[in-house]
């Protein structure tokens, strides 16, 4: 498996990780399809996002052993960079946009699914009720679509249960999402 980062800088309160898993060959070309599929993730967003912000997917892709969770071997290909496009106010850092990540997989009893918050919408991204626009929603379902049945394949990967499965479809709500740590 394979994971290709994304850091978030360009704000007070940067810099956000976000990590995406892919199923595949573990070699340079499949590392490359998959940050060349997060970078079009990526682009599906940053119409929704603050212009202060620079999204980078990061040029280093480890391999990981599903089963361990460590590092076997690093393909390293072209970082892609993404500006935010929205000159609206930034809303506070904890409301962001959100996807959830289907698999046909179950462990432990419960259906395997991944989550990605998305930081650093603005508030040209609210309907006058506060929740997303549909352009906003469109915008997120066009990101999932951009990532889902790629080859490689995207997955959700369980690091508890030693599992990775690819992701069947993507669930966007019309609510904004609330990303709190433990330390909250």
């Amino acid at each position: 498996m394979q994971r290709v980062r994304t850091i978030i800088t360009g704000v007070a309160g940067t810099p956000w990780y976000l990590n995406h898993y892919f199923l595949g060959d573990d070699d340079a070309g499949s590392a490359a399809a998959a940050v060349t599929q997060v970078g079009a993730f990526w682009a599906a967003l940053d119409g929704l996002m603050d212009n202060a912000l620079t999204i980078t997917v990061q040029a280093d892709v480890p391999t990981i052993n599903v089963g361990t969770g460590e590092m076997t071997a690093l393909n390293v290909d072209t970082p892609v960079v993404h500006g935010g496009d929205s000159a609206g106010d930034p809303l506070p850092f904890a409301t962001q946009g959100g996807i959830q990540w289907n698999t046909d997989t179950f462990v432990g009893g419960r259906r395997l699914v991944g989550r990605s918050f998305l930081p650093g919408f603005t508030d040209d991204t609210l309907d006058t009720d506060g929740t997303p626009t549909a352009g906003t929603i469109s915008g997120m379902v066009s990101a999932a679509a951009a990532i889902v049945g790629g080859d490689p394949a995207f997955c959700v990967w369980s690091r508890t249960h030693g599992n990775a499965s690819s992701v069947e479809s993507a669930t966007v709500r019309d609510t904004y999402w609330v990303q709190r740590s433990r330390r909250d």
